[in-house]
């Protein structure tokens, strides 16, 4: 989504209306964008809590 925020921001959207932009620019309900981003924040914070435990399981094998 990056290119896109970039985009929107060029053409003047602020970080207040920024969703609601993306969000008809996909052609989707606010509702169903800021679900997507809610699962998409668990699971970038599920992969990185795997990773670094599976770091420290790594270093207490050491």
């Amino acid at each position: 989504m990056s290119r896109l925020e970039r985009k929107l921001r060029a053409e003047g959207a602020t970080f207040d209306d920024l969703d609601e932009r993306i969000a008809a620019e996909l052609g989707v309900p606010l509702e169903a964008w800021l679900g997507y981003l809610t699962v998409k924040f668990a699971a970038d914070r599920y992969q990185h809590a795997a990773a670094r435990q599976k770091r420290c399981d790594e270093a207490r094998r050491q």
